[in-house]
């Protein structure tokens, strides 16, 4: 099954890096095919409403013009998420644009990789506003990736994914016996400690 699942959907997986002031985008078997700031320009249109002008090295263009507010959405103090719709909009419009009529129809399988704000790890929290990032941004799936930059001509999507998933259901499953044991000793060990207090008290 994994095997029919690679040649159906090998040709569009997508590693994202993402630092506070640049984002990288590499195809499996293309190579880089997005690399520029991490900046987005938004135009007023004569609706007054705000829409996408351009975004990466595009803005430096734009800057002069009354009608333009640009945005960093990867660029805070502590995480590097600082805006999540606006980030959204960002890694979709990136994708969009460099994919647009060269590759496969089908929504890539998409490997977010966090290049900073790293300090102890990301938070499990972190972790879900990368992956709802990513399929916010179009992915029919996605990664979270911590560590040394991939090599992805040796990089199994599918298989990553299954140890992913089964570190977590190891996780959950470490959880529940916890609680189990825990239940079980307050089920035991209750009335023995209700019952010496009892005693205590009318002594």
């Amino acid at each position: 099954m994994r095997r029919v699942f690679n040649k159906l959907f090998k040709e569009n997986v997508l590693y994202v890096q993402i630092w506070q002031k640049r984002i990288i985008i590499t195809h499996q078997s293309r190579g880089t095919i997005f690399d520029e700031p991490a900046l987005i320009a938004y135009r007023t249109n004569v609706k007054g409403h705000e829409v996408i002008a351009c975004i990466g090295g595009q803005v430096n263009r734009l800057t002069s013009a009354q009608n333009i507010k640009l945005l960093r959405p990867f660029e805070h103090p502590r995480i590097l998420i600082a805006d999540f719709p606006v980030a959204e909009q960002l890694l979709k419009y990136a994708i969009d644009k460099s994919t647009k009529g060269r590759f496969a129809t089908a929504s890539p399988l998409i490997i977010i990789h966090p290049m900073e704000k790293l300090e102890g790890g990301i938070t499990q929290v972190e972790q879900r506003a990368f992956e709802e990032l990513a399929l916010g941004a179009g992915a029919r799936d996605c990664l979270v990736h911590q560590g040394t930059p991939l090599i992805l001509s040796d990089f199994d999507f599918t298989l990553a994914k299954e140890k992913t998933l089964s570190k977590e259901s190891s996780l959950a499953n470490g959880l529940l016996s916890y609680g189990v044991i825990i239940v079980f000793a307050l089920a035991v060990f209750s009335p023995i400690i209700y019952d010496l207090l009892f005693k205590r008290l009318l002594q």
